[in-house]
Parts: C-alpha cells; structure tokens; sequence
C-alpha cells in the first residue's frame, strides 16, 4: 500500500510540473528590441521593469502581444510575466 501512495505522489508532482511548464512557455523576440517586441505564450499581468526595478509598462497579456517599446530609454530591463502559479522573468535589451 505505501508503494501505490509513493507512485501516486510522484504522479502528481510530475503532473503539476508539467502543467506549469506548459501554461508558462513563453517568449519574447526580437531581443535586442529597438521599436516593437513580440511576446507569445503565456497569460497574465506582465510588467517591464527597469534596472533599478521601477514599473515603466504594465498590460494584461493573452497568449500574443506586439508592444511598441518607442517611449523606452536604450538600456537593460527585466519582463516579468504573473499568475497564482509561478513568477516568470526574462531579461530585455532596447537599443
């Protein structure tokens, strides 16, 4: 009996991993970025942050969005993508 509980607990946490890497597979091109990115996959709030971690661009994001990234100073910024699940982060250079 405790084996069949072990092979079910390991059922599980393989299955909720693997729910959460294919809700979040997301990606963000071109990067670098100069005047538009392209961001596919996902759902949820998404933040651009600077390099001092001030909010500069916030959305709700559906699956594909196209950004216009005029307004944003050359530089390094942080995307961070949210849910009730997990917090995703991917790294932005503007030129």
């Amino acid at each position: 009996m405790k084996k069949i509980f072990k092979i079910f607990l390991l059922f599980i946490f393989l299955q909720s991993n693997s729910l959460i890497a294919n809700d979040f597979n997301w990606r963000i091109f071109p990067n670098p970025a100069s005047h538009v990115i392209t961001i596919l996959g996902g759902n949820g709030p998404l933040q651009i942050r600077n390099c001092i971690g001030q909010i500069v661009y916030e959305i709700y994001h559906f699956e594909n969005s196209e950004i216009s990234i005029d307004f944003l100073e050359s530089g390094s910024y942080s995307i961070e993508l949210l849910s009730d699940k997990v917090q995703l982060n991917k790294k932005l250079i503007i030129l």
